[in-house]
This record gives C-alpha cells, sequence and structure tokens, in this order.
C-alpha cells in the first residue's frame, strides 16, 4: 500500500474525506515535523484526534471504456483506511462522446501516420510500391472499422 498523504477524519458518526490535515497541522504545531516521515507517535497522535491515514489499494480496479470509476468512503484496514472504488456505467450519451473523441484521436493518428510518408507519394509515382500504396490505403480506411477502441492499424512495409 502506498501513502500519499490523503486523510480521514471520524466526528461523531460522520466521516470526512478527504480531510485537509493542514487544519490539524495549524492547531498542534509540535506534530508538523514528524507527520511526514509518519513515525508511530505520530501517528497514534492523529488516530486520538480520529485522523486516519488513506493508502492506495495494492489492487487493481478493471472496468470497460463504457465504465467509470468513482472513489467511494475508503474503508478501514487496522490503523488505516484504504481508498475503495465503485464501477459506474456511462450514459448513452456519455458513451457517444467518449466513442466520438476516441474517434477523433484515431484520425490524428491516422493523419500523422499518412503525413510521415507523404515524401513517398509525393515523389514520382511510379516510385511509390506496392506495400506503401496498400499501407496508405488501409490507414485512410481506418474508420471504416466498427470500434475505436480496438483498432486494427496495418504494417509499416
Amino acid at each position: 500500500m502506498k501513502i500519499d498523504n490523503n486523510f480521514l477524519k471520524i466526528s461523531g458518526s460522520d466521516i470526512i474525506y478527504p480531510y485537509d490535515i493542514d487544519e490539524y497541522i495549524l492547531s498542534n504545531p509540535t506534530t508538523y515535523e514528524k507527520l511526514y516521515s509518519f513515525e508511530e507517535e505520530t501517528t497514534e497522535t492523529l488516530i486520538s484526534s480520529s485522523i486516519f491515514c488513506v493508502v492506495e489499494s495494492d489492487t487493481i480496479v478493471s472496468h470497460s471504456v463504457h465504465q467509470d470509476v468513482i472513489e467511494v468512503t475508503p474503508v478501514q484496514s487496522g490503523s488505516v483506511y484504504v481508498k475503495t472504488y465503485s464501477i459506474q456505467n456511462l450514459s448513452t450519451k456519455e458513451i457517444e462522446e467518449v466513442t466520438e473523441d476516441r474517434w477523433n484521436y484515431v484520425r490524428k493518428k491516422r493523419d500523422k501516420l499518412l503525413s510521415e510518408t507523404d515524401y513517398l507519394a509525393l515523389q514520382d509515382t511510379e516510385t511509390l510500391t506496392e506495400e506503401w500504396t496498400i499501407y496508405r490505403q488501409s490507414l485512410r480506411d481506418i474508420t471504416n472499422q466498427s470500434d475505436p477502441f480496438n483498432v486494427n492499424w496495418p504494417t509499416k512495409p
């Protein structure tokens, strides 16, 4: 688990997350120097004030391009809390926007790859080999594919 200076404070039955640790430091200046070394004494001091370190989970959250990862309230694990996430499906409109953004990316990449070989086509057309002609046409046809997230890019000759 990785500590990345995120904190959570429990106040009665409420969980304040993220918690701004600067507020605690200002009211407890002697803690400041020890805080970022995460010495046991400082950790215990924070815990006694109902402030807990929030760490990144070692678990990788898997999701599709039509889903969003949302951070939710961390879960306690010993003396720290671990970030947790939920997966949320995108709306139809969001899926359309993500797909259009991806097609824009595909077109830009295609245009860049074509421009890298323009010098071949601008010369005497008899010097453009059949392999290069097929490659360049395959790039032009890239947007005829059905899925911008799974594009089959042609290989340069």
